[in-house]
């Protein structure tokens, strides 16, 4: 009855892989990710994720990032993305 922590993780990295797209208008591959488990989430609950970029480097990008079902932060996660070349 509660969502696994791994497809949390598989969330977490697409909405912080979004952020890093948003902010340089281009493409990224993880290199680093971490994740703090805050909360449980039940099967059939709406989740929702936020993240910022925290560093602008030439090649790369620092992020972090939050999942919350409701006002319950579930999630925390930081990480380091490679910017592919244009």
């Amino acid at each position: 009855g509660i969502v696994h922590g791994g497809m949390l993780m598989a969330f977490g990295d697409g909405v912080l892989a979004t952020a890093v797209y948003r902010q340089a208008q281009r493409r990224a591959v993880t290199i680093r990710m971490t994740s703090d488990f805050v909360h449980m989430v039940r099967v059939g609950e709406w989740v929702e994720g936020t993240a910022w970029v925290t560093r602008a480097a030439r090649s790369g990008r620092f992020v972090e990032g939050e999942i919350k079902t409701g006002n319950q932060v579930v999630l925390r996660a930081s990480g380091v993305f490679k910017l592919f070349r244009k």
